[in-house]
């Protein structure tokens, strides 16, 4: 299952928009490509937040994205369509995109595997982007095994990569650290000696979170303990966190105007070449 911002030349790629639908492009995307040639059979398109912005599991084309296990909740976005069909045994893999979570939150809400690579492993070239030097894409998968057979895949370098062309630097590109197969570093006792912070203002029943999300929380941090990893509980000033929240969007009116309407140029003459003509 490919996150509806992911090109592919035989199925429409609306980016979760009723104003781009129908829009098939001319090309795969690059990861698209690599999952091909590798023998994935592509069953369909998962629905998304519009152009990844929300995170709320909602589209104007699709409407809401409903979580499989408590209809009434959230799959959560803006890879909430993936989420949901993997969580409920559409396919064994899929994948999503995250520039801020957009991957990661969707896998928390279904209890699901999920990889958010580093900048430049995997290429997002022919993807709709949001903030393209922050997006990121990636398998979500119910098992590691899984995900990391799917990265194996998926990393390769493309010297065309779009996100390394961004005004913010690029990162070192390690050629070396490029892998077929990350299945060779799955190891049962990899949290043997580790230390995790666990961010203490978003745990507790005091904090305002439900106390069986709490529960499910200690129970897995327990769980990590057992297995020798050393749990460090970390809490932040508020004053601190409402900085941070403040700051998160900067790069998005920045980026996001440039960036895609470069991807919108590359469409039929039909559909909106600006964001005034989208909104």
């Amino acid at each position: 299952m490919l996150k509806d911002n992911h090109d592919t030349y035989d199925l429409p790629t609306t980016g979760g928009s009723a104003a781009l639908a129908g829009s098939v492009p001319d090309n795969d995307a690059f990861a698209v490509d690599l999952l091909r040639d590798a023998g994935a059979i592509i069953l369909g398109k998962a629905e998304m937040d519009e152009f990844a912005i929300s995170g709320s599991g909602y589209s104007s084309i699709g409407g809401a994205t409903l979580n499989p296990y408590r209809l009434t909740r959230t799959s959560a976005g803006s890879s909430g369509g993936t989420g949901a069909a993997i969580a409920s045994n559409f396919a064994v893999f899929g994948t999503g995109s995250d520039t801020g979570g957009s991957i990661r939150t969707p896998c928390s809400f279904q209890s699901l595997v999920c990889i958010r690579p580093t900048r430049g492993l995997v290429s997002l070239d022919g993807i709709i982007p949001f903030v393209l030097s922050r997006d990121a894409i990636g398998p979500m998968a119910r098992t590691v095994e899984d995900a990391a057979i799917a990265l194996g895949v998926l990393a390769e370098f493309d010297p065309n990569n779009p996100t390394l062309t961004t005004a913010i630097d690029e990162p070192p590109v390690q050629r070396d650290k490029f892998y077929d197969d990350y299945t060779q570093f799955l190891d049962s006792d990899a949290l043997n000696g580790a230390r995790l912070g666990i961010v203490r203002n978003y745990v507790g029943n005091a904090n305002g979170v439900d106390p069986e999300i709490t529960q499910l929380v200690e129970n897995a941090i327990d769980t990590m303990e057992n297995l020798g990893a050393t749990v460090v509980d970390v809490s932040f000033d508020n004053e601190f966190l409402r900085t941070m929240s403040r700051t998160y969007g900067n790069a998005t009116p920045v980026e996001q105007k440039i960036y895609l309407e470069q991807y919108l140029a590359t469409l039929d003459a039909s559909y909106p070449k600006t964001i005034e003509d989208l909104i």
